[in-house]
């Protein structure tokens, strides 16, 4: 019979070859998991690619247009002949806001006039059809991608503005129209670029045309075919098509940091190490290194898995109405808060992407768009009455229908013009925008944000408790007060 060693050596031969076995058996299912992992990223990624999700800077390339139709290189000529350095930007700023204007009025008009020769620019290039910055579209890093455009645009579009309230207050109301009508065709060039920020600033842009378009209807007595061509042009841009296209190119850069994690290129260290695109605490650095070593990688599959799966989830819902985004925009940011300190790339990605493409803004944007509309047909409605309707319901009811017509409820008649005014809903609501008469002209209202008919009591900010939480009360419009 075979004699069984029993020593000491064949313990410790024992020990090693069962610590060997699990460390094996470790080994196989941490290979199983990252197997499995790569596969479903790589699934989720090839989803979004086929339902037309750029997952590169070099996808959003657009397509060349001849020199004579690009309005890019005329803003860009604008600009460099601007003397913006013997301006200041945020006194023009304020000149264009309502009641902020008499303290400037002096210095924005010797600014005006030093740079009169750049407004045949700014007109020229507002009637070209396209719009094409030069914009690197080859970059390896999309989150040091320069978009200098959108200054060119923001200051172009001040001087116009500040021009428009100029003449306006001179008395020439269809050349202050006229300026407006540039200031709409430039922020449509400057939201052909397939990018955030420079829809962002096309919104802008608007908003501080809308803000010069009501001075206009204040003051002036626009005619029948001006008041028209207006509201007609604030009907056209389809601006919720372009926020779910340029959210889908916002996803890039998280996507780009997933990949760029495993070589930190382009710097990524650094970001997560400082915080420049976190809004949260700087991360301990031994932890940083640890998160971007090999070590980390399963950790990185998994926040990219649940990464993808939030962009999906929230691509779907970008062209929603913000009534019915709003509460699964906010589940998805409660997720990215409740996610544990050590997903580092789940941060950033929330803030690259889920922050930037908060529904809010987007919205504000389009009430402030109907904001506008609406009084246009007061006005045509106060132009054949002699004044304004105590609701928007004696608007909306003709006194004279057209052969075959009907009156609806979302429509104002007026008996000069053939067709009626198709009045904008509240797009926070769905439902007409509130209005009440006050003083000698109305008041208009949307909801916002906390969907809530506040009876037009103005937003108070210090409800607001985070970031994706709206304030309470409504974003309120006067006019002829």
């Amino acid at each position: 019979m075979p004699r069984i060693d029993t020593g000491p050596g064949s313990t410790f031969r024992f020990v090693v070859g069962l610590v060997a076995a699990a460390l094996a058996i470790i080994a196989l299912a941490v290979a199983l998991v990252m197997g499995n992992l790569r596969a479903e990223v790589n699934a989720r990624r090839e989803r979004l690619h086929r339902a037309g999700v750029p997952l590169a800077l070099s996808e959003l390339t657009p397509s060349p247009v001849p020199d004579d139709q690009n309005a890019a290189p005329l803003y860009q000529k604008a600009f460099n002949r601007l003397q913006v350095q013997r301006v200041d930007i945020t006194a023009l700023r304020s000149f264009i806001a309502p009641n902020t204007r008499k303290p400037v009025r002096a210095e924005v008009e010797r600014w005006v006039s030093d740079n009169d020769g750049v407004f045949g620019l700014l007109e020229d290039a507002a009637r070209r059809p396209y719009c094409r910055f030069p914009v690197d579209w080859q970059a390896p890093n999309p989150l040091e991608l320069p978009i200098l455009h959108t200054r060119v645009m923001a200051v172009c579009s001040h001087f116009l503005h500040a021009r428009a309230i100029m003449v306006l207050e001179d008395g020439r109301y269809s050349d202050a129209v006229a300026d407006c009508r540039t200031a709409l065709a430039m922020s449509s060039h400057v939201a052909q670029d397939p990018l955030m920020p420079s829809l962002s600033m096309a919104c802008s842009i608007r908003a501080s045309t809308f803000d010069v378009l009501r001075q206009v209807m204040e003051r002036a007595q626009l005619d029948p075919a001006t008041r028209r061509a207006l509201f007609n042009e604030l009907a056209k841009p389809d601006d919720r098509r372009l926020y779910a296209k340029a959210a889908a190119a916002q996803s890039i850069s998280a996507t780009w940091c997933f990949d760029a994690a495993g070589s930190h290129s382009g710097n990524l260290r650094e970001y997560l190490a400082s915080g420049t695109f976190s809004s949260g605490p700087r991360p301990w650095a031994p932890l940083v290194a640890l998160y971007l070593s090999p070590l980390g990688r399963p950790i990185r599959l998994r926040e990219e898995v649940e990464y993808l799966d939030r962009l999906e989830r929230g691509l779907a819902f970008a062209e929603l109405p913000y009534r019915e985004a709003a509460p699964r925009y906010r589940k998805i940011m409660d997720e990215i808060a409740g996610a544990p300190g050590y997903c580092l790339l789940t941060r950033l990605s929330g803030d690259l992407y889920f922050r930037d493409q908060d529904p809010l803004w987007r919205e504000q944007s389009f009430a402030e768009q109907g904001a506008t509309q609406v009084p246009l047909a007061l006005e045509a409605y106060r132009a054949e009455h002699g004044g304004y309707p105590d609701s928007l319901d004696d608007a909306r009811a003709p006194r004279k229908v057209g052969a075959g017509a009907s009156p609806t409820s979302s429509v104002v008649w007026a008996e000069d013009e053939p067709l009626p005014y198709e009045l904008p809903e509240d797009p926070f609501s769905g439902k007409p925008f509130g209005y009440r008469r006050e003083g000698r002209g109305f008041v208009i209202y949307s909801w916002g944000g906390d969907l809530d008919d506040d009876v037009g009591r103005e937003l108070d900010y210090a409800t607001t408790t985070y970031y994706w939480k709206p304030p309470n009360g409504d974003l309120v419009w006067r006019f002829w007060n």
